[in-house]
């Protein structure tokens, strides 16, 4: 069914009202459909499917053993990234552009996956690698599992393992939707995804930065 046009009796011009309506209306349609897709069953289930495997592959790489030359390395490394004598605000924005270009790497068809494993496997290396430097700095009996368990309980870890998790179903969803013709459909509630990743990433950069200090 075609768009309808009005015109004003006295100037004859074009009445863009009503199209102007009908597309509001159709966008609103599109996004209570992306949501509703978003929340069903099978879709969440695939959700927690995908947060306990990066969450696995994370412990695992914190199970690995880490020499203390490596790992002394590996932490001086991660600290130099961390703008610690600027303050709060720069701390947060350093975490946030970082986490969040992983994010939007994840959420790449084919790339997505495997970039999510990968980050995860070294994210979980590192925390061997802070476990070895912190037990020799103060004297303790820490563990990369330890170190892992403790970064496990902090609502940081949760709010990052939820983005990239849904980044990478995205990623996944996206790559399937070129093979079923809905790619349209998918790449709105993609839109949607990366919204809702934009804002809790910036919250967890704020909380970590706070944790920093």
């Amino acid at each position: 069914m075609e768009n309808s046009q009005l015109q004003d009796p006295n100037s004859g011009e074009v009445l863009n009202d009503v199209k102007t309506s009908y597309n509001y209306k159709k966008y609103l349609v599109y996004i209570k459909d992306a949501l509703e897709e978003l929340t069903k069953r099978e879709r969440l289930l695939w959700f927690f499917i995908v947060f306990e495997f990066l969450v696995i592959v994370t412990m695992i790489g914190a199970g690995q053993p880490v020499s203390s030359p490596s790992a002394s390395s590996l932490v001086n490394g991660l600290n130099a990234t961390i703008p610690y004598s600027s303050g709060t605000e720069a701390i947060a924005i350093s975490i946030f552009k970082n986490n969040y270009m992983l994010a939007l790497i994840m959420a790449i068809p084919l790339a997505g996956p495997v970039m999510a494993t990968y980050t995860s496997f070294n994210t979980g290396y590192m925390m061997s690698a802070q476990a070895v430097v912190y037990s020799q700095q103060y004297n303790i009996a820490l563990t990369g599992i330890n170190r892992f368990l403790g970064i496990m309980v902090t609502p940081v870890f949760w709010l990052e393992f939820v983005c990239y998790s849904a980044a990478v179903l995205e990623s996944i969803y996206l790559l399937q939707s070129l093979f079923t013709r809905s790619f349209s459909k998918e790449l709105i509630r993609a839109i949607i995804v990366i919204i809702g990743i934009t804002v809790i990433l910036f919250i967890s950069a704020q909380v970590e930065a706070f944790l920093y200090i």
